[in-house]
Protein backbone atom coordinates (compact mmCIF):
# COMPACT_ATOMS: atom_id res chain seq x y z
CA UNK A 1 0.00 0.00 0.00
CA UNK A 2 2.77 2.40 0.86
CA UNK A 3 4.66 1.70 -2.37
CA UNK A 4 1.58 2.36 -4.52
CA UNK A 5 0.97 5.67 -2.72
CA UNK A 6 4.54 6.74 -3.49
CA UNK A 7 4.08 5.75 -7.14
CA UNK A 8 0.80 7.70 -7.37
CA UNK A 9 2.43 10.71 -5.75
CA UNK A 10 5.32 10.45 -8.24
CA UNK A 11 2.90 10.32 -11.18
CA UNK A 12 0.92 13.30 -9.89
CA UNK A 13 4.14 15.25 -9.30
CA UNK A 14 5.38 14.45 -12.84
CA UNK A 15 2.11 15.62 -14.38
CA UNK A 16 2.13 18.81 -12.30
CA UNK A 17 5.73 19.66 -13.21
CA UNK A 18 5.17 18.99 -16.93
CA UNK A 19 2.04 21.20 -17.01
CA UNK A 20 3.84 23.95 -15.08
CA UNK A 21 6.86 23.80 -17.39
CA UNK A 22 4.69 23.78 -20.53
CA UNK A 23 2.83 26.90 -19.42
CA UNK A 24 6.07 28.88 -19.06
CA UNK A 25 8.02 27.32 -21.91
CA UNK A 26 5.83 28.73 -24.68
CA UNK A 27 7.88 30.44 -27.33
CA UNK A 28 6.80 34.05 -27.38
CA UNK A 29 5.85 35.26 -30.81
CA UNK A 30 7.71 38.31 -31.98
CA UNK A 31 7.12 40.53 -34.96
CA UNK A 32 9.14 42.30 -37.59
CA UNK A 33 7.64 45.71 -38.23
CA UNK A 34 8.78 47.93 -41.06
CA UNK A 35 7.85 51.57 -40.69
CA UNK A 36 8.38 54.10 -43.43
CA UNK A 37 8.06 57.72 -42.49
CA UNK A 38 7.56 60.10 -45.40
CA UNK A 39 7.89 63.86 -45.31
CA UNK A 40 6.30 65.73 -48.23
CA UNK A 41 6.02 62.41 -50.09
CA UNK A 42 9.77 61.72 -49.84
CA UNK A 43 11.15 58.88 -47.74
CA UNK A 44 12.38 60.43 -44.50
CA UNK A 45 13.37 57.36 -42.47
CA UNK A 46 12.72 53.61 -42.71
CA UNK A 47 13.41 51.79 -39.43
CA UNK A 48 12.79 48.04 -39.23
CA UNK A 49 11.91 46.78 -35.75
CA UNK A 50 12.03 43.32 -34.19
CA UNK A 51 9.32 43.72 -31.58
CA UNK A 52 8.23 41.62 -28.65
CA UNK A 53 4.76 42.49 -27.35
CA UNK A 54 4.75 44.99 -24.49
CA UNK A 55 8.21 46.49 -25.05
CA UNK A 56 8.42 50.05 -26.43
CA UNK A 57 11.24 50.77 -28.86
CA UNK A 58 12.40 54.25 -29.85
CA UNK A 59 14.65 55.66 -32.55
CA UNK A 60 15.88 59.24 -32.69
CA UNK A 61 15.74 60.32 -36.30
CA UNK A 62 17.49 63.64 -35.80
CA UNK A 63 17.62 66.18 -32.95
CA UNK A 64 14.02 67.28 -33.59
CA UNK A 65 12.29 63.98 -34.50
CA UNK A 66 11.73 60.79 -32.51
CA UNK A 67 9.72 57.76 -33.60
CA UNK A 68 8.68 55.05 -31.14
CA UNK A 69 6.52 51.95 -31.43
CA UNK A 70 4.74 49.67 -28.96
CA UNK A 71 3.16 46.41 -30.05
CA UNK A 72 0.34 44.67 -28.17
CA UNK A 73 -1.29 41.36 -29.08
CA UNK A 74 -5.07 41.72 -29.05
CA UNK A 75 -5.85 38.15 -30.09
CA UNK A 76 -4.19 35.24 -31.82
CA UNK A 77 -4.26 36.92 -35.23
CA UNK A 78 -4.54 40.63 -34.41
CA UNK A 79 -2.05 43.12 -33.04
CA UNK A 80 -2.20 46.75 -32.06
CA UNK A 81 0.74 48.91 -33.01
CA UNK A 82 1.06 52.27 -31.28
CA UNK A 83 3.37 54.60 -33.15
CA UNK A 84 4.43 57.88 -31.64
CA UNK A 85 6.06 60.60 -33.67
CA UNK A 86 7.51 63.57 -31.87
CA UNK A 87 8.38 66.46 -34.14
CA UNK A 88 9.21 69.96 -32.97
CA UNK A 89 7.94 69.18 -29.44
CA UNK A 90 4.51 68.08 -30.75
CA UNK A 91 3.41 64.46 -30.41
CA UNK A 92 1.26 62.53 -32.81
CA UNK A 93 0.40 58.95 -31.88
CA UNK A 94 -1.53 56.97 -34.50
CA UNK A 95 -2.64 53.47 -33.49
CA UNK A 96 -2.85 50.67 -36.06
CA UNK A 97 -4.85 47.47 -35.55
CA UNK A 98 -3.48 44.86 -37.95
CA UNK A 99 -3.15 41.19 -38.67
CA UNK A 100 0.29 39.77 -39.48
CA UNK A 101 1.37 40.53 -43.06
CA UNK A 102 -1.02 43.51 -43.24
CA UNK A 103 -0.06 46.91 -44.54
CA UNK A 104 -1.37 50.26 -43.39
CA UNK A 105 -0.84 53.85 -44.37
CA UNK A 106 -1.80 56.96 -42.48
CA UNK A 107 -1.38 60.53 -43.69
CA UNK A 108 -0.45 62.98 -40.97
CA UNK A 109 -1.61 66.06 -42.84
CA UNK A 110 -0.62 68.26 -39.93
CA UNK A 111 3.08 68.21 -40.87
CA UNK A 112 3.03 66.64 -44.34
CA UNK A 113 4.13 63.37 -42.74
CA UNK A 114 2.77 59.95 -43.61
CA UNK A 115 3.52 56.58 -42.02
CA UNK A 116 3.49 53.21 -43.78
CA UNK A 117 3.51 50.07 -41.63
CA UNK A 118 4.13 46.44 -42.65
CA UNK A 119 3.86 43.70 -40.00
CA UNK A 120 5.23 40.15 -40.27
CA UNK A 121 4.95 37.52 -37.53
CA UNK A 122 8.07 35.50 -36.75
CA UNK A 123 8.86 32.83 -34.17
Amino acid sequence: MRKSAVIRLGIIWTIFVSIFYASFAKAELSYTVQTRLFYKERLFVEPIWNLTPGIRRTVRIDPQHTLSVLLTELSNRTIQLETELEANNVDYAPVFVLSPNDRAKLDLGLWDFSVNVVVNAIK
